[in-house]
């Protein structure tokens, strides 16, 4: 089952690249992302993501597609991402 989260605070398209650009499998820093929980309460927390892949996802230069894993349970994660407003959803396999 999907599991998808809203999130609210993210990284620029600096950190972005830099994370995905920089290291190997061991050494890459992760992407900080405070992310919303969809429950009554709108819980907020911090993801950690290590980056795989960037695809823009329209034209403009400020959406984008990333695939890459949690940092704390290794899961799959796959984010829409608008760099201009530091928002955007990241969705669990």
């Amino acid at each position: 089952m999907k599991r998808t989260l809203k999130i609210v605070a993210g990284p620029d398209k600096f950190t972005l690249s830099y994370c995905l650009m920089t290291g190997d499998k061991k050494t890459q820093q992760a992407v900080r992302f405070l992310v919303q929980e969809q429950d009554r309460l709108k819980t907020e927390r911090v993801e950690l993501v290590k980056l795989n892949s960037v695809q823009r996802e329209d034209g403009s230069g400020q959406n984008f597609n990333l695939d890459g894993y949690n940092s704390a349970n290794h899961a799959h994660v796959k984010i829409f991402f608008d760099v201009k407003v530091r928002a955007g959803t990241m969705t669990f396999d």
